[in-house]
């Protein structure tokens, strides 16, 4: 690192201190360019497991004195893979204030973040990189580094929940446009309730609910394996998870989670994000019927638009039904190994968070 003056510690600040400081550096360098979250605290509390104590191997921050100049951020995950069920993490919110970039800072929160990944057992880094606009400021693939691997580009499919405010909240006119024509065939074709089998999540559902997602997911090459602790902080660690589950004859068959994050375009709106998607052996229509009630239950919170990353881990015709819209591929699957090399191909289905 270029400025001896800064040195990598754990951020020990509080989660509203995270949150204005992550934004800060985001609105300077995106506001205005290409839509972009704004991080709330509650939404970094949960994600990063920040209750109680802020200190926590996984919160990296670059300080000059007692002022922090960067962050990088990740969460603790279990993944199976070829090489098994093993420990790994997921990472984002790379933040370095622009009068300190161009000093290593990034590079340095890097090498921190190996070390401390290896000390604790992990075996793979997960993170993305979105190159969907010039104005991105995240690594491309020709500053690759020997231990990490852009695996592939991904995208997203996306649904326009209101076409009015969606157009005057994105700065793409033809997108905008597009989406206001479409505007008579957005209306979401609702379930009767007496039939319906479906209701909102319940502690007592959890069990059943991870042998429902694992069970899924078991054609993944990579995939997160869902415990009973990380799924009940998943649907449960804030009241910015929404989860629905339909029941069929008695049993779980269907599970989806969302939450909600405010994306700031030309105005700032929420964006709904379908973080799981599972579905046990049950008809289309079926998982048309859940899909559609989540965003029936997104449309009542606000939400203009509702996301799903594309990664093999949910049926396409079910999305395509539910009027899902497949995207280009603008960001980028950084799998970044510790220790010895974990084999995936590149076209392999996968389940992953979004983050």
């Amino acid at each position: 690192m270029r400025n001896d003056k800064i040195s990598i510690k754990s951020w020990r600040r509080s989660a509203e201190d995270l949150a204005e400081f992550v934004n800060r550096i985001w609105e300077h360098s995106y506001a205005g360019k290409m839509p972009f979250p704004h991080w709330t605290a509650e939404h970094l509390r949960w994600q990063l497991r920040m209750e109680g104590s802020t200190e926590s191997r996984n919160l990296l921050a670059a300080y000059e004195g007692t002022n922090p100049v960067g962050v990088l951020l990740g969460t603790d995950s279990v993944f199976r893979s070829p090489a098994g069920i093993h420990p790994g993490s997921q990472w984002s919110w790379l933040s370095v204030c622009p009068e300190h970039r161009g000093q290593g800072i990034a590079k340095a929160l890097d090498r921190e973040r190996v070390d401390r990944q290896e000390a604790a057992g992990a075996r793979l880094i997960v993170s993305y990189r979105y190159v969907g606009s010039r104005h991105s400021l995240a690594e491309r693939p020709d500053r690759i580094c020997p231990s990490q691997k852009f695996h592939r580009k991904v995208s997203s499919s996306v649904r326009v929940l209101d076409p009015t405010r969606f157009r005057k909240w994105c700065s793409n006119r033809i997108q905008g446009l597009l989406a206001q024509l479409a505007a008579p065939t957005s209306w979401i074709r609702l379930p009767r309730t007496s039939d319906s089998g479906i209701r909102d999540f319940s502690m007592g559902d959890l069990e059943a609910c991870v042998e429902l997602l694992n069970a899924s997911f078991s054609s993944c090459v990579l995939a997160i394996h869902w415990n009973n602790e990380t799924l009940r902080h998943q649907l449960c660690g804030s009241s910015l998870s929404q989860t629905l589950i339909l029941e069929d004859k008695g049993r779980i068959s269907g599970l989806v989670n969302f939450h909600a994050l405010p994306y700031q375009d030309r105005t700032v709106e929420n964006i709904g994000l379908f973080d799981l998607i599972a579905f046990g052996n049950i008809p289309t229509d079926s998982k048309v019927r859940l899909i559609n009630a989540a965003l029936t239950r997104m449309t009542e919170h606000g939400i203009i638009l509702a996301a799903k990353l594309r990664c093999g881990d949910t049926a396409a015709w079910p999305m395509a039904r539910a009027r899902f819209i497949p995207q280009p591929a603008q960001s980028f699957l950084v799998l970044q190994r510790i220790g010895d090399p974990v084999h995936i191909p590149s076209d392999a289905r996968m389940h992953l968070l979004w983050r």
